[in-house]
């Protein structure tokens, strides 16, 4: 198994706070908070850990801004690129060199609209030693753009759509020459003109050159001829701008024209076996199965775009794919939308593509529910609301510390007269309760619960906290009919302070389907409990 990180289109913009992933005014205002992005980013990445491969699919910047905003986005995206490689925790310890697995391909942003087919100063100094398609050190990858992994029997080929994003709209330079002429009385009037038009005195037309064509096929001819085991690599290529025209919605903020030459040249990438396309630009997540039934053997190819990298905006963030080496399935991959939480640190992950199909019985009876019946449940958002896939185990599923908590004077007392507290974020991560030795705290799990009338759920502490002193106050059972959070007395018995963080697992619920629904659920049974339950929380 493979497993590949995916970022596009971050736009790194200095305004007037360092560290800001769009110049989207409206998502300014949620995300204003300044270089922590990176940290927060440098964190989910290493929860997420180990990876084999990491792409970044070009827009590394805006593009628009002047050569010292420009200069101090680069110097963060330096940051970024140094933290990663400086991580013991991000790739697996086996990789030698991180550089080897990072590919960049540029977008139009990153090209210098006044030098036509260069990038903007200062990225090649940042990924120079990182592969993409100007890389031709023979000792290391000598068919690069494409770069054979032989640790993970994958191919993967870096392919830039950017030559062509600096030509030259010669209506608007001929205006532009007509305002630079205008009498030294007009400067200021004509420093403005110059500027608001300056982001428009080139196209961006997205296209494959004659020559990437002509390079691919030769250096593709050649991998084949060199060894009878590359066949059976797994191939993806990875572009900024897609190779399938129209795929983007009607809604969509991000037009484009087409990829010149994309259709075609993806066709003739499908020859050499290639059957993921991923690609950035257009800002959103979208996933298209092409199927040429002219063809012989009409394998499928799939086009995957990536959203646009923020912090805490619905949409947004980055895709990790895990590639089956082994399937027999062509395209047999999994996709999964990482969006980062600046509370918790780390990464909220929604399945996106399953391409692996399963034979599954159909269910008689009463039963404890598996990974994939838990995992649905927190998809559904329903019965479990604010779940975490990451926490789905075989038969069970962990449940988190939430933000709230109480602190009692003793181990027993009536928690409705004292007071929530929150837990104040830390400096990296999420922040926590400490307890002392023999002090008691009601703590209140982060998930939220529905649990209908044909669901028992079956509660335990997780034992790495019992190991460590701390005793939870809790019933093995979560009737029916059981709404809202969890909430629990825990208590330090040991000699040490102990820290719970928050969005950490403290109880494993085991979720029991009943052959048939109750007639009396827990709400209707337990009405006093029910309005003393919801006194704690307000």
């Amino acid at each position: 198994m493979a497993r590949i990180l995916c970022i596009s289109d971050i736009h790194y913009s200095v305004k007037d706070n360092p560290g800001i992933y769009t110049d989207d005014p409206a998502i300014k205002l949620k995300n204003d908070v300044g270089t922590r992005d990176i940290k927060i980013l440098l964190a989910a990445m290493e929860e997420i850990g180990p990876i084999d491969l990491l792409v970044f699919c070009g827009d590394m910047i805006t593009g628009k801004e002047n050569a010292g905003k420009k200069q101090d986005a680069l110097n963060e995206i330096n940051q970024l690129i140094n933290g990663i490689v400086g991580s013991e925790k991000i790739f697996d310890r086996s990789v030698d060199d991180v550089y080897k697995r990072i590919i960049y391909v540029p977008g139009n942003h990153d090209v210098d609209r006044n030098n036509e087919g260069c990038l903007q100063q200062g990225i090649p100094e940042i990924f120079n030693k990182c592969l993409h398609p100007q890389y031709k050190n023979e000792r290391v990858h000598k068919y690069a753009p494409i770069f054979v992994f032989d640790d993970l029997n994958l191919i993967v080929a870096a392919v830039s759509t950017v030559e062509n994003s600096c030509s030259k709209n010669e209506n608007i330079e001929k205006v532009l020459s007509v305002v630079d002429s205008l009498p030294k009385k007009y400067e200021e009037q004509k420093n403005k003109i110059m500027e608001s038009l300056k982001g428009y005195s080139s196209y961006d037309i997205p296209s494959i050159t004659s020559e990437t064509v002509t390079s691919f096929i030769a250096n593709s001819r050649a991998i084949d001829e060199e060894n009878d085991k590359y066949s059976k690599y797994k191939r993806i290529m990875v572009s900024h701008h897609p190779l399938l025209d129209g795929i983007e919605s009607q809604s969509s903020l991000k037009k484009y024209g087409g990829t010149v030459g994309g259709y075609g040249f993806m066709k003739s990438a499908g020859k050499f076996g290639y059957t993921l396309f991923v690609h950035g630009h257009i800002h959103q997540q979208s996933c298209v199965e092409i199927i040429d039934h002219l063809s012989e053997d009409k394998k499928p190819v799939v086009q995957l775009g990536l959203p646009q990298m923020a912090i805490d905006t619905d949409g947004c963030g980055c895709v990790l794919i895990d590639i089956d080496e082994d399937a027999e399935y062509p395209t047999a991959f999994n996709c999964t939308l990482l969006k980062p939480d600046s509370i918790a640190w780390r990464f909220k992950q929604i399945p996106l593509v399953n391409h692996r199909e399963t034979v599954r019985p159909e269910p008689v009876g009463d039963r404890i529910l598996v990974d994939y019946e838990i995992a649905e449940i927190i998809k559904e958002n329903e019965i479990v609301r604010y779940g975490d896939l990451r926490n789905v185990e075989s038969a069970s599923y962990d449940c988190a510390l939430g933000y709230q908590y109480k602190k009692g004077s003793a181990k027993f007392c009536d928690w409705t007269e004292i007071g929530l507290r929150e837990i104040e974020p830390g400096q990296n991560g999420p922040g926590g309760i400490t307890l002392k030795p023999n002090e008691t705290a009601l703590i209140f799990s982060h998930e939220e619960f529905n649990i209908p009338k044909d669901m028992v759920l079956h509660a335990s502490p997780i034992s790495s906290w019992l190991r460590k002193g701390i005793r939870f106050d809790i019933s093995f059972f979560v009737d029916p009919g059981f709404s809202g959070r969890f909430a629990i007395p825990v208590t330090n018995e040991s000699e040490k302070e102990v820290t719970i963080d928050a969005q950490k697992p403290i109880i494993s619920l085991e979720f029991v389907k009943l052959a048939n629904p109750c007639e009396k659920g827990w709400r209707e049974k337990h009405t006093d409990l029910a309005d003393s339950r919801s006194k704690l929380t307000e």
